[in-house]
């Protein structure tokens, strides 16, 4: 009797909410990087009346102003508070654990602009508990089918391409370079190098260290050098969901104390941990990276890569692995990096019909992923659950693919 009463007050609930009001969105904010991800969505969703903006998380939620996140104290709320809250779309950048008491759609945004790099973007979109996914490119819808056939159907699991909203500033490129630099006292006229790590084992900073760029310090006095690395990296991350030869836990304490010296022993480096590496994308002439999928973000401004290529690199995607490959100039040991930075100085040129290729397949929708989404919403409309009259019309649209 009493599941049958819920029942009753939650179909009474869809009826109303779907009727009338607003389009109900609750953003669920699992950490800084995923933030900066959700942040070009909220900043549109909050100044259309059409919708109805709600922040949560489990964690306190960063409102520095390096992610230019002030604004959300008016929206957020807490975990406790949300699960009672009435929803229409509850958006997610990693796997839901939510609870919410009242019906409601959830859908899974990137919280990278690749797949393929590793699973992860493949194994969460297929988590039962998503109603829609919204992928940075129907790429992604193959590469989901291939890893769990049978995920994507008009029954239980919707796929859009929208592209990645995070990357649309990259296209319009607004960003003050020239303050950027100045404001961590570097030099404007000269060239930048920005080296950016990802967090896992094979990952720069966790197999050269602080090596790679001392050694560019030293041998390019008169170039600027920024090391920056993914948000998890300074956390002791000691797992990757891989198997490795040692286990000797990693210290992060030990590494940012070594990056902080090296900005003490040269002037010309900076050590900037950030969630919001855009501006210093733009800043840079050259982008050392690994298996980040920051790589893709940085292609926007069609500039040389040089590409961290150890042979203990594992890409879950071959083809991921090309595409990497081919959109930069690879390197194993430190002593190559300084002949490829001197080569792509003075032929920038280089490889740009690979980077073309590799943002091309990871991203449609080009600078205008935000507004994408926001019309998908738009037409969705008002829906609370699979069983909602708007799910069929949901159905014919998400079948069309990118228009």
């Amino acid at each position: 009797m009493k599941a049958k009463i819920l029942s009753l007050l939650r179909q009474l609930d869809d009826f109303v909410h779907e009727n009338f009001g607003p389009i109900r969105v609750t953003f669920y904010v699992m950490n800084d990087f995923g933030l900066t991800c959700q942040l070009p969505l909220i900043k549109k969703m909050v100044v259309d009346t059409r919708f109805k903006v709600t922040v949560t998380s489990r964690e306190p939620i960063a409102l520095d102003e390096q992610l230019d996140a002030g604004f959300l104290q008016k929206y957020c709320v807490s975990y406790s508070h949300a699960s009672w809250l009435k929803a229409h779309y509850v958006i997610y950048t990693d796997v839901p654990d939510l609870y919410l008491r009242r019906n409601h759609i959830s859908i899974s945004t990137s919280h990278g602009a690749a797949f393929g790099n590793n699973d992860y973007c493949e194994k969460s979109s297929c988590h039962p508990d998503f109603d829609i996914i919204f992928g940075p490119s129907q790429k992604l819808k193959e590469k989901i089918e291939i890893y769990q056939p049978g995920t994507i159907s008009n029954d239980s699991k919707l796929f859009f391409s929208t592209g990645f909203m995070k990357c649309d500033a990259l296209f319009g490129n607004t960003f003050d370079d020239e303050r950027l630099l100045a404001e961590h006292a570097l030099d404007p006229s000269k060239k930048t190098i920005l080296i950016a790590s990802h967090w896992t084992t094979n990952s720069i900073l966790r197999t050269l260290g602080v090596e790679l760029a001392r050694n560019i310090c030293e041998t390019h006095p008169n170039i600027n050098v920024i090391q920056t690395a993914h948000d998890k990296l300074w956390s002791n991350p000691n797992s990757d969901g891989v198997e490795h030869e040692t286990t000797e836990p990693f210290r992060s304490d030990i590494l940012i104390n070594q990056l902080k010296n090296l900005e003490v022993q040269h002037a010309n480096f900076r050590f900037i941990p950030t969630s919001q590496i855009q501006p210093l994308l733009s800043v840079a002439d050259i982008f050392i990276t690994d298996l980040s999928s920051v790589i893709i973000e940085y292609c926007a401004f069609n500039r040389p890569v040089l590409f961290y290529n150890p042979p203990s690199i594992s890409f879950s995607d071959p083809h991921t692995y090309d595409l990497y490959k081919n959109a930069s100039d690879s390197f194993t040991h430190i002593t190559e990096v300084g002949e490829l930075v001197e080569f792509n100085l003075e032929t920038p040129e280089n490889n740009r019909v690979g980077r073309k290729e590799l943002i091309d397949y990871f991203l449609d929708h080009q600078g205008t992923a935000t507004n994408t989404t926001i019309d998908i919403i738009k037409k969705m409309g008002r829906m609370s659950s699979r069983n909602s009259k708007r799910w069929k019309a949901a159905i014919k649209f998400s079948n069309r693919g990118p228009e």
